[in-house]
């Protein structure tokens, strides 16, 4: 995978959370500098926590009925907190 081990700098939710941009750079002493942009469209769910430092060792598509189930308990969490207006 090209964008293992770069560091998200920053990212920006837009379109409603239908659209997701990372800003990734990769910057290691004797190394040369890269800077990219992954952008995902169609959106249907995303969650970041302890973004500050991160580093990408992973990008998957995942087919929805797969993620929904993974992920239903934590699905069940985060709507609770959409609803009643916690954000992390």
């Amino acid at each position: 995978m090209r964008y293992h081990d770069y560091h998200l700098r920053d990212y920006e939710v837009s379109h409603f959370g239908k659209r997701i941009t990372l800003r990734l750079v990769y910057d290691y002493p004797g190394k040369p500098y890269d800077e990219s942009h992954i952008e995902f469209a169609d959106v249907a769910l995303y969650n970041f926590t302890h973004t500050g430092g991160a580093i990408i060792t992973d990008i998957e598509e995942t087919p929805l009925v797969e993620l929904i189930t993974e992920l239903k308990p934590s699905l069940q969490i985060w709507r609770l907190k959409y609803h009643s207006g916690i954000q992390q």
